[in-house]
């Protein structure tokens, strides 16, 4: 049945592919999670989501390394979701691939703070704070989001005087532009 689920992976029918990836993610396993690996490098972009749906669902530490790789894929819907994963993981290996998204594609920065945030993991605070002054409105919600989620006692007095040092530098380049 595994067989013919993988198989029925890349049908024409979106719907036949989503159900298929549904019954493998609660299937699992050692030999699903090893094919649904191989499918995250398939050519045909829509066995890429299924597989990535798959590992969404399945949440296995065994995938970190191909969600990290497959933040870099083509199809801009499969990197998204990747990180989505990772962030459910909560694998930590993925904080340096995510701190590397923030100074790439726009669209993807709302998604790589959200996850920095899940991940908790102190080392991505002050390039989630920088983010406060992306000129993109969902970029700076995601980032104070995320940055609420970083700061603990041992850093929140850093943050604050980043937080002002950026209130200066913004109003001081308001005043100089007005």
């Amino acid at each position: 049945s595994v067989k013919f689920l993988l198989d029925a992976i890349k049908d024409a029918d979106w719907w036949v592919r989503s159900r298929a990836a549904d019954a493998l993610a609660k299937i699992g396993g050692p030999r699903v999670l090893q094919a649904v690996l191989q499918l995250v490098r398939d050519q045909d972009g829509d066995v890429r989501r299924a597989a990535i749906e798959i590992l969404n669902q399945t949440k296995d530490t065994r995938a970190v390394d191909s969600l990290i790789e497959a933040t870099n894929d083509s199809d801009w819907w499969v990197s998204e979701r990747a990180v989505d994963a990772l962030a459910e993981i909560g694998n930590r290996k993925a904080v340096p691939r995510l701190l590397e998204m923030l100074r790439g594609e726009p669209r993807s920065i709302p998604t790589a703070l959200r996850a920095l945030g899940k991940l908790g993991d102190p080392q991505a605070l002050q390039a989630v704070v920088e983010q406060f002054l992306h000129a993109e409105p969902s970029v700076r919600a995601e980032a104070v989001t995320a940055a609420a989620r970083l700061v603990d006692d041992s850093n929140a007095e850093t943050v604050r005087q980043t937080i002002r040092q950026l209130a200066v530098e913004t109003s001081d380049v308001a005043l100089h532009n007005a």
